[in-house]
């Protein structure tokens, strides 16, 4: 940053690999890439240790090098009536977009025979706002088609952290809506792990 180059290369992100080299730069049984937690040159999320701490500290790093804007502010405090109609939600900030098409499901060749399929991909979200009243909390979610049956194992679960604090809860989420699939309406339940 203080140099104020034109670009800047991140040289890896997830290899999650610990390539043993009998020789490597005059030194034998190198292991350059992920020997251990402490000796990676990798920014990938990992439980049980730095969890995604170098993740953020990339996107934090990212925004400030791009000169990003800072977050939006958050729209006061707004009663949403549930009618479907959607136009009291186009002044509700802050707005999260996300670019379309990233529930492609996969089918990619991997090392060896291995061959990567996923094809869980479904309800592209790519717009998310939410807001608050006295009483009550609103989510808006915006997919690029029409969304899949509610009987779709998994369906559009929504996990809620209310004390910004990874110790309390299931992973850190202290609230789930739709754990179970939703008949007419959908469930809110509160998460009893330590």
């Amino acid at each position: 940053m203080e140099v104020d180059s034109e670009f800047i290369f991140i040289t890896g992100w997830n290899e999650w690999i610990a390539g043993r080299h009998e020789f490597w730069q005059e030194q034998e049984n190198a292991f350059p890439d992920q020997f251990n937690q402490e000796f990676s040159r990798d920014v990938e999320p990992m439980k049980g240790g730095h969890a995604d701490y170098y993740y953020y500290q990339m996107v934090s790093n990212i925004r400030h090098f791009k000169v990003m804007p800072e977050p939006e502010e958050t729209s006061s405090l707004v009663s949403v009536s549930i009618d479907g109609d959607f136009a009291e939600w186009e002044d509700i900030l802050p707005e999260f977009n996300s670019y379309k098409g990233n529930t492609k499901h996969r089918n990619s060749e991997g090392w060896g025979s291995l061959k990567y399929i996923n094809k869980t991909g479904r309800n592209d979200i790519v717009q998310v706002k939410v807001t608050r009243d006295e009483d009550f909390v609103y989510f808006y979610v915006e997919t690029a088609d029409a969304m899949t049956p509610v009987t779709d194992d998994g369906w559009m679960r929504l996990f809620i952290d209310t004390d910004w604090n990874q110790n309390t809860g299931w992973e850190g989420y202290d609230f789930v809506i739709n754990r179970i699939n939703p008949e007419e309406k959908a469930t809110l339940e509160r998460s009893n792990a330590a």
